[in-house]
């Protein structure tokens, strides 16, 4: 099991309330932190970081502060988002400083869950360790469960090769990409100065670009297959092209769909 990592509960802060920030601690991030966080301000549609740092007076408590953007929470322009989020992963891709791995230098959270993104050598490395990393977290904050782990060991065993492995072999090679990470409509919107659309929040690290719309299609999340579609249009779909149902199914993470998949494939992969 992943090692589960301590994180403070919030306290309440006074409002006004002086902080004592330590300067140095920016000089201390990783550089590939510092590598990403300047690729997506130099992103389009991204609220600029400011600062970021730990109080001197309390060191499990950081802050991050970024630009005031005047947003409403309106989905953007379909085909405006695609294609900056499509020039994001596009441009990222060409950068010559682009890693050849997947993953992140440091742990980065999509919410309140870690994620064990440790660099990796292949995508389907990378997406099985992330994914037992959600599932060990969801085990000890819900309990054990038979039926989870039975799922779990068909997902890693035959659904994940199966799916992701076709995307590195004859001949293919896929090239990580800068992902946000955690694209749904709560954390997209409109910008009400320019009427551009924004993206915020992110859950950063390297990976297949398909990873981004592969929870477009989940009704709770408001968006829609035309959302998938509109992104194809700048950024071809991988091959092999025909599991592209399934891999976004696998990347979306609803247990509900992803338990017919064991059953699609029981064989695992068995090459092409």
């Amino acid at each position: 099991m992943t090692e589960v990592v301590w994180i403070p509960k919030p306290t309440a802060q006074i409002t006004g309330q002086a902080i004592e920030v330590d300067e140095a601690v920016v000089e201390l991030l990783p550089q590939g932190c510092k590598a990403i966080v300047a690729k997506l301000h130099g992103a389009k549609g991204i609220p600029r970081p400011i600062d970021w740092g730990t109080y001197k007076s309390d060191p499990n408590k950081h802050f991050y502060l970024a630009e005031f953007m005047e947003m409403t929470a309106d989905l953007p322009n379909i085909h405006a988002f695609s294609a900056m989020l499509a020039k994001l992963h596009h441009d990222s891709m060409i950068d010559p400083k682009a890693p050849k791995e997947f993953g992140y230098e440091v742990m980065t959270h999509e919410g309140s869950m870690y994620q064990d993104i440790t660099w990796s050598k292949t995508w389907e490395e990378l997406y099985s360790r992330r994914f037992q990393s959600f599932v060990d977290q969801e085990l000890v904050s819900q309990g054990p469960s038979e039926e989870v782990e039975e799922l779990v060991l068909g997902l890693r065993e035959k659904v994940i090769p199966r799916l992701l492995r076709p995307l590195d072999t004859h001949g293919r090679r896929l090239r990580p990409v800068a992902l946000h990470g955690d694209i749904w409509c709560g954390n997209i919107g409109t910008n009400t100065v320019t009427g551009e659309p924004v993206y915020f929040d992110p859950a950063v690290f390297w990976g297949h670009n398909e990873y981004d719309v592969g929870s477009m299609a989940t009704p709770r999340y408001k968006l829609g297959r035309e959302w998938m579609q509109e992104y194809h249009k700048f950024f071809p779909i991988s091959a092999p092209e025909c599991d592209y149902e399934d891999r976004n199914v696998l990347y979306a993470m609803a247990v509900v769909d992803m338990q017919r998949l064991p059953d699609k494939y029981p064989d695992g992969y068995q090459g092409e």
